[in-house]
């Protein structure tokens, strides 16, 4: 009996542990799709299932340092040279400017809309149905403060650019099936369209995407590339983009090494936890650009009760920390605080009685002197206290919410979660900050 519980435990474990191969039918049809239009895979990878992000791209063999881990030719990107191409040019022939997300959103409602006679459908079926960014949620009231302006900002400009669309295909019918074009272009599967593009759009520099006559408002310098969008991100992971003219590609090569049967990672840059919510629908455990933002309020209050301060010096304070840019990363981080959070309590709290040139010595050099830094880390702490306070406050209300997963689903999951790794950002800080102040 003991025998066949420590066996079925390491099979339990092992299953757990390892990777599932998962190719499905979408995804071997995008691969043979992608072949017979001249796509050659750069090295051995397979889709699998991986345990904490789900579907990514396996290192089937060793994958070195300095390897193309995709190359995409260009017939296979979607730019908006491909929407000029298109049947759906005439919506953009109008002298108003578009941006180029809101091009592509539209492409993608169309091709979806062609079903089988579309030449991307074997692209499209491998897209997801549904987002766990606040973008998607009809619904963001719920979410923590210090994310609902920035969900509400995403949400008027998908409705804001919509409603252009909107315009330019007013009375028009569909050349396909003779429906409304309004039937066709809804505003729920333009959102769905414009989270495919914010999630999977790669960068490709200006100067490689043709001129055009589409009055864009940006940068044209957005691309959809099957079978990119399979990796998954990674702050360890190093990445280098570019495209070969000689050979008409856009290629990613790795800097880093993978093992086989791990998982193969991009990099889409140096995102908080916050930034990669809001743009793609998930967080990255212990992420090491996370920071929690604090608010000059927050800071002036901390340390006018622990020091009442002039109001006149206050106000000559604020001044020189405006004309020296010490506004402009106020926060904490799990390793203690921002040197420009330091910089603003030390101003508040220590320099009553310096002189400005005394203050200027000691924020410009290496270090406070003994018993500043001791002021600095108890108002820290006092600071932290109350942003403890604000986000346990926030995660109580969501925990309170009892049918909320139902309703706005993974967003819901991945916004506690976000809360959590704030608060626990919060406590590693507080502990650093004790640490430093014995």
């Amino acid at each position: 009996m003991g025998r066949i519980f420590r066996v079925r435990k390491r099979k339990k474990k092992n299953t757990l542990d390892h990777p599932r191969v998962n190719s499905t039918k979408e995804y071997l049809e995008l691969i043979d799709w992608m072949k017979k239009s001249g796509w050659k895979p750069s090295c051995k990878l397979v889709s699998a299932h991986f345990q904490n992000t789900g579907r990514g791209l396996m290192a089937k063999k060793k994958i070195v340092a300095g390897s193309a881990i995709a190359r995409i030719p260009y017939r296979l990107l979607i730019t908006v040279k491909t929407v000029l191409e298109s049947a759906i040019r005439w919506i953009f022939d109008v002298k108003r400017f578009f941006s180029t997300q809101q091009v592509l959103s539209t492409f993608l409602i169309w091709e979806a809309h062609l079903e089988h006679l579309s030449t991307w459908k074997n692209y499209i079926d491998c897209l997801p149905t549904t987002f766990s960014c606040p973008a998607f949620c009809d619904d963001v009231s719920w979410l923590p403060t210090f994310l609902l302006e920035k969900a509400e900002d995403v949400r008027g400009n998908i409705s804001k650019t919509y409603s252009v669309i909107r315009e330019s295909i007013q009375s028009k019918k569909c050349a396909h099936c003779s429906r409304e074009m309004s039937s066709i272009f809804t505003f729920q599967k333009y959102v769905w369209a414009w989270c495919i593009v914010s999630t999977r759009a790669v960068y490709l520099c200006p100067k490689f995407n043709a001129q055009n006559y589409i009055m864009l408002s940006d940068e044209n310098n957005l691309a959809l590339a099957p079978y990119i969008d399979l990796f998954n991100h990674s702050y360890t992971a190093d990445v280098k983009t570019c495209v070969i003219e000689s050979e008409g590609v856009y290629q990613i090569e790795t800097a880093v090494a993978f093992d086989k049967n791990s998982q193969v990672f991009i990099n889409y840059g140096p995102l908080s936890n916050d930034r990669l919510f809001m743009d793609y629908g998930f967080i990255i455990p212990t992420n090491v650009q996370d920071s929690v933002v604090i608010s000059y309020d927050v800071v002036l209050r901390a340390a006018n009760d622990y020091t009442p301060l002039n109001r006149h010096i206050n106000e000559y304070r604020c001044k020189f920390l405006r004309e020296k840019g010490l506004f402009t990363n106020v926060s904490c981080y799990a390793g203690g605080l921002s040197w420009d959070c330091q910089a603003l309590i030390y101003v508040f709290s220590c320099a009553a009685s310096c002189k400005i040139d005394d203050i200027k010595q000691n924020i410009f050099s290496d270090r406070f002197k003994k018993d500043s830094w001791e002021t600095i880390c108890d108002i820290g702490k006092s600071i932290i206290d109350a942003k403890l306070v604000e986000f346990e406050k926030e995660l109580r209300a969501l925990n309170e919410r009892g049918t909320a997963v139902e309703m706005f689903g993974d967003c819901f999951v991945v916004a506690s979660n976000l809360l959590r790794e704030y608060i626990d950002l919060l406590n590693r800080c507080y502990i650093c900050l004790n640490r430093k102040n014995d």
